[in-house]
C-alpha cells in the first residue's frame, strides 16, 4: 500500500471509523480455553491466544495460569513480558522479580530466571549494557523462545537502539504473523525512530484498521504529524474522541493536530478536555506534555495571564521533571513580562 498519495491514507480512515474497538479476530460469544492439566499446556492455550492476536485476554488468561501453576517459570516470564509492553517499570517489575525469585528458590534455575534478571538491570544505569549485551546473546542464540525474542526487541527500544528492536520485532513477527497490536506498533515504533516514517505509517494504517484503540490512533496520528499532514492527522484524532469519548489522549492529539492548522480555538478545546478526562480516568497520560502544549497555545495567541497560569500549573505538578519545572517557571516568568509590556 503506498501512502504517499492523501487519498488513499483518507480512504484508509474511513475503513477505521467503520471498525469496532475489538481486534479482527475477537468475536462476541464466549471463547474460554479449556483449564489446562499441565503448565506446558497452559503455556500452548496462551501462545495460541497470543497469536490470533488477543494481547488482553492472554494476559488475563496468564494471570489465572500463573496463580494455578505459581512455580513455572515460562508462564511467569510470558506474563512479565505481557505486562512490560504496555505499562511502567515500576508495575512490570514485580512480575520479573517473580520469575528471579523461582529461579533462586530452585536446584537448577530455570533460563526464564536469568531473562528476567538481565531485564529487570536494564533500570539500572551501571549495569544496563551489560545485561543487554547478555539478552542479546540469549535472543540471538539457541534460545528459540519468542517471549525472549520478544523481551529483547522491548529491551532494544528502552536503549534506544531502533535498528535492533525493528530486527527483533520483524523476527518474532515472523514467528507470530497475527501477534497482538503492541507487537506490530513495537515495529512500527522501530521504523519510525529510524526516520522510516512512510512504512511505518503502512504499518500503523493496518494495526488502526485491524484493532481500533485510543492508543493505536495515537499513534497513526502522530505519525502522520510527523509528516506534515496535520489534516489528517486531526481527522484521526477526531475520530479518537468521537470513539472512545473517555480517553484523554485522543483529545489531547486533537489539541496537537489543530495547533499545526492554526486553529487555536480547537486546540485549547482539545487540551482542556483532555485534562478534564484525564483527571478521573485510568488511561495512561502525560499530564505533563499536555499543560505545556496547552500553555504554548495560549502563549502564541498572546494570552499571556493564561498562559503564565498553565506554565505555573506544570511547574508544580508532581510528575514534571526537574528540567520541566525549570523550564515552565522560567516560560512563566517570560509570559508575564510578556503581559506587563502589553498592558
Amino acid at each position: 500500500m503506498q501512502v504517499r498519495n492523501g487519498f488513499i491514507v483518507v480512504a484508509a480512515l474511513g475503513l477505521i471509523s467503520g471498525s469496532t474497538a475489538l481486534p479482527v479476530h475477537a468475536s462476541n460469544h464466549s471463547d474460554k480455553p479449556m483449564a489446562a492439566k499441565t503448565a506446558a499446556d497452559a503455556y500452548a492455550a496462551a501462545w495460541n491466544l497470543w497469536n490470533k492476536g488477543e494481547g488482553a485476554k492472554t494476559e488475563e488468561l496468564l494471570k489465572k495460569q500463573a496463580e494455578q501453576f505459581p512455580q513455572d517459570a515460562a508462564l511467569g516470564l510470558f506474563l512479565a513480558a505481557s505486562v512490560a509492553s504496555h505499562s511502567p517499570n515500576s508495575q512490570s517489575d514485580a512480575y520479573f522479580s517473580r520469575v528471579v525469585e523461582l529461579g533462586a528458590k530452585a536446584t537448577n534455575p530455570a533460563p526464564e530466571s536469568l531473562v528476567a534478571q538481565y531485564f529487570l538491570h536494564l533500570s539500572d544505569p551501571d549495569s544496563a549494557n551489560e545485561a543487554f549485551a547478555h539478552l542479546s546473546e540469549l535472543a540471538k542464540g539457541g534460545n528459540k523462545s519468542p517471549v525472549v525474542l520478544w523481551l529483547y526487541a522491548q529491551a532494544a527500544e528502552r536503549m534506544e537502539k531502533p535498528e535492533l528492536a525493528e530486527g527483533a520485532f520483524s523476527a518474532l513477527l515472523k514467528k507470530a504473523k497475527n501477534a497482538p497490536a503492541v507487537v506490530r506498533q513495537g515495529y512500527a515504533d522501530s521504523l519510525e525512530a529510524q526516520g522510516k516514517h512512510f512504512p511505518a505509517l503502512e504499518h500503523r494504517l493496518k494495526i488502526a484498521a485491524q484493532e481500533s484503540t485510543p492508543w493505536t490512533l495515537h499513534a497513526l496520528s502522530a505519525n502522520l504529524k510527523s509528516l506534515a499532514r496535520y489534516s489528517e492527522a486531526a481527522r484521526v484524532a477526531s475520530l479518537s474522541t468521537q470513539q472512545f469519548p473517555g480517553a484523554p489522549q485522543g483529545w489531547h492529539d486533537l489539541g496537537i493536530a489543530a495547533t499545526a492548522l492554526h486553529r487555536p480555538e480547537l486546540a485549547v478545546r482539545g487540551y482542556s478536555k483532555a485534562a478534564q478526562i484525564a483527571q478521573t480516568s485510568s488511561e495512561k497520560f502525560d499530564h505533563s506534555a499536555n499543560l505545556l502544549a496547552w500553555a504554548s497555545c495560549l502563549e502564541s495567541q498572546k494570552k499571556y495571564g493564561e498562559a503564565a497560569q498553565k506554565y505555573r500549573q506544570l511547574a508544580a505538578f508532581q510528575g514534571a521533571s526537574a528540567e520541566q519545572v525549570r523550564t515552565a517557571n522560567l516560560r512563566a516568568r517570560a509570559a508575564e513580562l510578556a503581559g506587563e509590556g502589553t498592558n
